[in-house]
């Protein structure tokens, strides 16, 4: 049977678009066009490897030049998005090992910088008793070093959103035991008469019916939860320092607003499709600070430091990982002086207190960090007891 004109048309249009679909990623990387921002993998693409020198390097040189293509190939990330896309709109799934997706569409963190939130979830690695008593003789022994300078120290753990939030995670992810490494470090530490603590999860979750206190598609608590964290430190500041003019909630007012997906979407490069209402805290009290001051040390610690003419006649140093980011502007309209060091709990920098000589310091650290490294005081702390 003869082939007709029509089916000749037909196959060469086919084989010109898949000749077309083969070259195109190649071409694009001939012409130099950047398609691709790694920023939302949250991770650093990999480089074109210099040529190797030996023999012995050649193996190597191949592995880095695949690992090269395959992180910087044409239309990397149209592919990457709708695969993306496909298995969260799909198939329920995140397409990113680092992320899940829980009831209702929440995103929670499974996996970042080798330490599982989810094996956190499921209390497999309780303290042992040599692990508490360590966090508590380091955290006693920050207080008091800062006490013999007159300077009060507060110290409390951000909550994960596992923690708030447990009834989004999937049913197949259980629990091994109701208590958590925060149940076991908060007792341990209540016993002390020394510190000074926060139980901010217990408050926020006392909070949590009106609105949500975390973004649903992302790690951190949004501005209202972060609003609730602040109120909870101020109140129990007030405690020491009763004559502290304590901000009233009725001060503030909550809108919701619409906003595009968080840190999590973004790792499941669906931070444009995926939205969420959120809830705004907002003032009529005008703003009176400034950042003065913002720099990165040689440790990568970035060091922010603000000035208020209004606030209280106090300064106050606090020391935390990104929770503390959405903490900023409250403390920093609440006191003339306010600085923030982006810190771990295992370390210390005793410097920026002899710096800025604060009255108070507030470390934070997230909950997803306790037990993963055993906290420490610089040998410094010694020398200048």
């Amino acid at each position: 049977m003869p082939i007709s004109i029509t089916d000749v048309l037909i196959r060469k249009v086919v084989s010109i678009l898949f000749l077309m679909i083969l070259c195109t990623p190649s071409l694009i990387d001939i012409l130099g066009v950047k398609t691709f921002d790694g920023n939302s993998e949250k991770r650093t693409l990999a480089e074109f490897p210099e040529m190797p020198t030996s023999i012995a390097s050649l193996e190597e040189y191949t592995s880095l030049i695949d690992a090269y293509i395959k992180d910087n190939f044409g239309l990397r990330d149209l592919l990457v998005k709708i695969d993306y896309q496909i298995s969260y709109d799909i198939f329920g799934v995140a397409g990113n090992e680092k992320v899940i997706v829980g009831k209702d569409n929440w995103l929670f963190l499974d996996e970042i910088v080798g330490v599982s939130t989810i094996d956190y979830y499921k209390n497999k690695s309780p303290f042992t008793n040599l692990e508490l008593d360590q966090w508590q003789l380091v955290l006693e022994s920050r207080a008091n070093w800062l006490k013999r300078r007159g300077i009060q120290y507060y110290f409390f753990v951000a909550p994960n959103k596992h923690s708030l939030y447990p009834e989004f995670i999937p049913d197949s992810i259980l629990q091994v035991s109701d208590v958590s490494r925060y149940d076991q470090l908060y007792a341990q530490l209540d016993r002390s008469e020394i510190l000074q603590t926060i139980d901010v999860k217990q408050i926020l979750l006392d909070s949590k019916e009106e609105y949500p206190l975390y973004y649903r598609s992302g790690t951190h608590w949004n501005s209202y939860g972060a609003f609730i964290g602040y109120m909870s430190i101020l109140d129990k500041i007030t405690e020491e320092l009763p004559e502290l003019s304590v901000v009233e909630i009725e001060d503030y007012s909550v809108e919701t607003r619409t906003e595009k997906g968080s840190d999590l979407a973004q790792l499941i490069n669906l931070q444009d499709s995926i939205t969420e209402e959120s809830p705004m805290i907002s003032t009529n009290i005008p703003r009176t600070y400034e950042l003065e001051n913002e720099y990165t040390d040689e440790d990568g610690r970035v060091i922010s430091h603000y000035v208020n003419p209004n606030g209280e006649p106090l300064k106050i140093l606090m020391l935390g990982d990104s929770f503390m980011n959405a903490l900023k502007p409250y403390f920093a309209q609440s006191f003339s002086e306010a600085t923030f060091c982006s810190s771990s709990s295992t370390n210390f920098p005793v410097q920026y207190i002899e710096e800025y000589e604060p009255d108070i310091v507030i470390q934070e650290i997230v909950e997803r960090r306790i037990g993963v490294e055993d906290p420490f005081n610089p040998v410094i702390m010694e020398v200048m007891k």
